[in-house]
């Protein structure tokens, strides 16, 4: 019952929060209709663009504030009114008239038809394990942490106990506004309706380009075609995305903003309006959330001079390009400004310049990561590897399904779809959609084939592989009059979309079912006997209670600027990041091989005393060698008392002068 309540209010937050974006959308379409008119030219693509666009603004608005010191309730608050009031003169209506939000509510429930009302359902029933709380490494280490402190100093401003502290963040700012409005319950959430809005975006292409086959004025055709169905479905029920749909990483929103820009220009091949504002807004907005992301601004400004070919004077072309790469450099600008050097480290590495923050050791801590053998023979037989060891350090995932099979096919679509643009009416969209899917993959297999890393391009490829097969579909319809041969085109194009959505793990003769099977065990047990966070992290995170022990031991001390050293434990839970700094890391002020040199040297009093630490934690058997060994006898050195949580074997060491809460007791000698 606690969980379907908690479940029930977390959708109701993360469709308000939807319904926010697309009206903060809204506001700056080009449009100003408020007729029926309005509401029939306004189809499946215009709701994902105007709810990703609204996100972007609020997004840059966010950003605004957490730069001037501003990010804090009332600010917030004044911000929204003051941007209502704004638009209220420059956009389509009063913002605050009751007119304004019945129209907005006629083109939001007007733009649905079946196979989106299905997929939501989908989604509703794929969203209950976001509602647990975030313990997956890299949203607990830096995204969640850098959110939440954001949030409680009212203002950005750099740690350099966190990760990547230089690191672009554009998004993380809708989290922190969440914590803000004490909501860091539902980020997760909001990751989750980035991935549905994402999948409807795969409708959407489809849509536009059956529009466009059948010269029809309406794309919105109510029951859709079975594309519309399981196109999406190759992403929605992909391994990949499903492991990182209910979690606070930021990969599926990175997809969603690679994706919303290119189908801003793909729409205008099919005679649809361009939006090239919400384009640039939102291609701004994804360069911004994550530094490496900078590769996409040369594919985000051809789409925007494709958006915008059609709409003279050139110059306005020329301005929005300006303006997509103004928008996309403040990040890079505050690293200027705090460091003295907004090149990123890892372009740092890629231009073998030394980098202001990261040593070498960084560095290799940052590059060794999985790539691609660049033999010519490897590449061209890659998806089937992928398929057949997807566990392999190449991609490191679960697995994957038969979409993979087709990764090169936007390669082979590209020629034919320029050879046949003047006979094949859709064929100029297409090429423009697989050339865009051909450079988001070139960048993958350069940079890192980490399965988590594919999601950025992945929505790309699969829209691509939809529309050509819709395509390809009625074209062969079209010239074969036959209704039996239609039938059976018909009838392989739906077995085709059909195998491409089945998970796929050929090694052993195994199929998938044992991931999902996997998948679900995990997630039914932890939703029905969930009560609250408190209870869930401690059954599900096996040195969670020592880590809050060791937390309350410190406020029970009222030592809260004492630091602790974590050696092997994930101890940056983002709830209880506020009170105690935790320090120890690879890379960093504080890292690990800094501390054993320090070891080396017969005392690691200097380490200690220069960060403050007023406590280590160590996962059981992580040290073993005999350095590792000279650590703990230097440690008892320093005056660091050993204690257990009860039975749990992690190590705590704290100093003598500090109190342990009673849950921590004196670890009993060898034998007794």
């Amino acid at each position: 019952m606690y969980f379907a309540k908690h479940f029930l209010t977390g959708l109701l937050a993360v469709h308000l929060m939807w319904a926010f974006f697309f009206a903060a959308g809204l506001v700056i379409r080009r449009e100003k209709g408020e007729g029926d008119e309005d509401a029939e030219n306004f189809y499946l693509a215009d709701l994902v663009i105007a709810s990703v666009a609204g996100m972007a603004l609020a997004g840059f608005c966010l950003l605004f504030l957490g730069f001037t010191g501003l990010l804090k309730p009332a600010p917030i608050l004044a911000t929204i009114l003051a941007a209502g009031c704004v638009f209220s003169f420059t956009g389509p209506g009063n913002v605050f008239s009751w007119r304004f939000w019945r129209r907005a509510a006629r083109l939001f429930f007007g733009a649905w038809n079946l196979p989106a009302i299905c997929l939501w359902v989908l989604f509703v029933f794929l969203a209950m394990p976001a509602i647990l709380p975030a313990t997956e490494s890299d949203p607990v280490r830096y995204h969640l942490p850098y959110a939440l402190e954001w949030a409680n100093a009212g203002r950005i401003y750099v740690d350099p106990f966190l990760r990547f502290p230089y690191y672009a963040n554009n998004f993380l700012l809708l989290y922190a506004a969440l914590f803000v409005f004490k909501l860091g319950t539902y980020c997760q959430l909001l990751g989750w309706l980035c991935g549905l809005l994402t999948c409807m975006g795969i409708q959407a292409f489809i849509s536009s380009a059956r529009a466009c086959d059948l010269h029809e004025e309406s794309p919105n055709a109510w029951f859709g075609h079975p594309e519309q169905y399981l196109v999406p479905l190759c992403l929605a029920v992909c391994p990949i995305f499903l492991r990182y749909l209910d979690t606070a990483y930021i990969d599926i929103p990175i997809g969603l903003f690679i994706l919303t820009p290119i189908l801003c220009a793909y729409r205008s091949f099919n005679g649809h309006r361009g939006a090239a504002s919400e384009l640039v807004l939102i291609a701004a907005f994804c360069v911004g959330a994550k530094t490496t992301l900078f590769v996409c601004l040369p594919l985000f400004l051809i789409s925007c001079i494709l958006a915008t070919r059609n709409e003279p004077p050139f110059r306005k072309t020329v301005g929005l390009c300006l303006v997509l790469c103004a928008f996309s450099l403040p990040w890079y600008v505050r690293n200027l400004i705090e460091c003295g050097d907004p090149i990123p480290p890892l372009f740092s590495v890629c231009f073998n310049r030394p980098d202001v923050i990261f040593n070498k050791a960084d560095i290799f801590v940052l590059t060794h990561e999985p790539a691609t053998s660049k033999d010519p023979v490897y590449l061209a037989f890659f998806p089937f590897f992928m398929v057949g060891d997807p566990e392999s350090r190449n991609f490191r995932e679960w697995g994957i399904n038969g979409v993979m099979l087709f990764m090169y096919a936007p390669v082979l679509l590209l020629p034919c779809c320029l050879w046949l643009r003047k006979r094949w009416r859709p064929a100029a969209g297409l090429a423009y959609l697989a050339a865009a899917a051909v450079y988001l993959q070139i960048f993958w297999l350069l940079a890192s084939t980490l399965g988590r890393y594919a999601l950025h391009w992945l929505p790309v490829y699969v829209s691509c592989i939809g529309v050509a097969l819709f395509s390809m579909r009625n074209y062969l319809a079209a010239r074969w009059k036959s209704v039996f041969a239609r039938r059976i085109v018909g009838s392989c194009a739906c077995a085709i979309a059909t195998f491409l959505c089945c998970p796929l793990r050929l090694r052993g003769g195994e199929r998938l079912q044992k991931f999902y099977a996997d998948f679900w065990k995990q997630t039914i047990p932890a939703v029905t006997t969930y009560v609250d966070d408190q209870r869930y992290l401690i059954g599900s995170i096996p040195c969670y209670g020592p880590t809050y022990a060791l937390i309350e031991t410190f406020k029970a001390n009222n030592k809260p600027d004492r630091r602790v050293l974590d050696i092997g434990v994930s101890t940056e839970f983002y709830m209880i990041k506020d009170d105690v700094q935790v320090v120890g890391d690879w890379f960093g002020p504080a890292r690990y091989d800094d501390l054993l040199k320090e070891v080396r040297h017969g005392n690691c009093s200097e380490y200690l005393g220069r960060f403050n630490i007023g406590a280590v934690i160590i996962r059981p058997d992580i040290l073993s060698s005999e350095s590792d060994r000279k650590f703990r006898g230097q440690l008892m050195q320093n005056r660091f008392i050993e204690y257990r949580f009860y039975q749990d074997p992690t190590e705590i060491y704290i100093r003598a002068e500090l109190k342990p809460v009673s849950t921590l007791k004196l670890k009993a000698p060898a034998g007794a």
